[in-house]
């Protein structure tokens, strides 16, 4: 059996394969991850409705189940999710960006801002 390490290893090589075939398709793949192996099921997050219906098309699923096979060596199941799209988490501040700024100045910017 393939794990889930291996499959996120050799998605790149399974895109390269899926090119060939269809430019947009791989271009679709490229905006979804494989999320987790469910035995011999690969379920992969899709961002958008219209990806995943595109995906999800019975030419399609055929062409990258097969693909999947001759990349991974063994047959896995395409499965594809719709999830929310989680934007990055906000970077910690480092002591290098804040400026010192002494009370005098800041009072007088606090002026600017909230007595105009």
């Amino acid at each position: 059996p393939v794990s889930f390490a291996h499959i996120q290893k050799n998605w790149n090589d399974f895109l390269q394969k899926v090119r060939p075939y269809n430019t947009h398709l791989t271009a679709i793949l490229r905006a979804t991850r494989p999320g987790q192996l469910d035995g011999s099921d690969l379920i992969c997050e899709v961002f958008y409705r219209f990806h995943k219906e595109k995906l999800e098309e019975i030419k399609t699923m055929r062409l990258l189940e097969e693909i999947m096979e001759e990349v991974m060596g063994t047959k896995i199941k395409l499965k594809f999710v719709l999830v929310k799209k989680v934007d990055q988490a906000p970077q910690p501040v480092k002591s290098s960006d804040v400026i010192e700024i002494d009370s005098q100045e800041l009072e007088k910017i606090a002026q600017e801002i909230f007595l105009k």
